[in-house]
């Protein structure tokens, strides 16, 4: 189990595109803590210093931390000497969090980690500026990945048990949370009985996005639960709406980790005389910036009735499926791909593929509306 978690390498393509998103939150969290920091350090604000020979922090010192802040995190989002610009990144949100009592967040410590974890993954090795100077590299080494998905397992595990309690499953924490968000639970509703069964569920869902993105067989609900559960608390949950934001795409960006594979690994064949189809394939292949589809074979092959078929690293999937099977692990879709798994939906878009398909082979490949 070691050596399968920490050994080995993982692509670089996935980690460039949470390297991004984490980049990019660093840079907004910076621009939302603008106003707090430099509240904590006016000359007339309380200060609270961890220890007794701390400097006082300064809005000089202040001002400082955040341009360093923000500059970094510009550099390590584009990848412009990724590594130096993810150490002084770290540093700088870091210095933040020590600066004083009142300036420490768990949001901010978490988005310090991240960025560390990125910064030792060498997470710049593709998709950046330093990749079209020096070239790109395929992989990168699996342990840093591996600890960036472990430390979310324990953000939703530790959250999750802390939540065991008298008060929250009572539902008198969420009582007062739930007024004052963007979007206000309705008041009919914030009773003990319903916001005991609502923290119960909250509870319940942390524990399974704790174990179950593990999962191969599970991970899709895993995921279509995390985006649910995170833009509730983003809509409902009043307070620091721009730090949940971040926090919220912080966690969106590590899934990716869980649901990407290894470049070329994924095969998916076309009905050469299906016009449809073969624009589909076009399509999917536009949007694959992980390049996990293999390189198109030459026609003449079977493909089924579906017109559409994706093989590789154990699956095998037709038509609607096949569609929904490449956006499951590409960075633009795979937030969406598992509710296009529901019931109902994947029945009309199995009908959908099967009619437009259909159409388009008995038209001799010709152009069909598109979806």
């Amino acid at each position: 189990v070691i050596e399968r978690l920490f050994g080995g390498w993982y692509p670089a393509r996935p980690l460039a595109v949470t390297r991004w998103v984490v980049g990019a939150g660093a840079a907004i969290r910076a621009l939302v803590g603008i106003p707090i920091l430099v509240d904590i350090a006016r000359p007339d604000s309380l200060h609270m210093p961890y220890a007794p020979w701390q400097p006082e922090l300064t809005p000089a010192i202040a001002w400082l931390l955040i341009a360093v802040w923000l500059a970094a995190a510009v550099a390590f989002t584009i990848g412009w000497h990724s590594r130096p610009a993810g150490a002084v990144l770290v540093a700088a949100m870091a210095s933040v969090l020590v600066s004083d009592q009142q300036a420490y967040g768990n949001h901010l410590y978490l988005l310090t980690l991240l960025a560390l974890l990125l910064t030792l993954a060498d997470a710049g090795a593709a998709l950046s500026l330093d990749a079209r100077r020096r070239g790109e590299r395929p992989s990168v080494p699996g342990w840093p990945v591996s600890l960036l998905r472990i430390q979310l397992t324990l953000v939703y595990g530790f959250s999750a048990l802390t939540k065991l309690n008298e008060d929250f499953l009572s539902g008198a924490v969420l009582a007062g949370s739930l007024q004052t968000g963007p979007i206000t639970f309705p008041a009919g509703l914030r009773t003990p009985a319903v916001l005991s069964v609502v923290a119960a569920v909250a509870i319940a869902v942390e524990a399974l996005l704790a174990l179950a993105l593990w999962s191969t067989r599970l991970r899709p609900a895993a995921v279509g639960a995390g985006v649910v559960f995170h833009l509730s608390i983003v809509a409902l949950i009043g307070g620091a709406t721009g730090e949940l934001v971040v926090f919220s795409l912080e966690m969106w960006a590590v899934y990716l980790l869980f649901v990407a594979v290894p470049e070329r690994s994924l095969t998916l064949m076309v009905d050469p005389a299906c016009g449809w189809c073969r624009r589909w394939d076009a399509r999917l292949r536009r949007w694959d910036i992980i390049r996990a589809l293999a390189v198109p074979e030459p026609a003449g092959h079977d493909v089924p009735d579906s017109g559409l078929e994706l093989t590789g690293r154990g699956l095998s999937a037709a038509g609607y499926d096949a569609i929904v099977e490449v956006w499951s692990v590409q960075p633009a879709t795979y937030l969406l791909a598992p509710f296009l798994r529901l019931p109902g939906i994947r029945k009309w878009g199995q009908r959908t593929v099967r009619r437009r398909g259909g159409r388009s082979r008995l038209s001799g490949g010709g152009r069909s509306p598109d979806p």
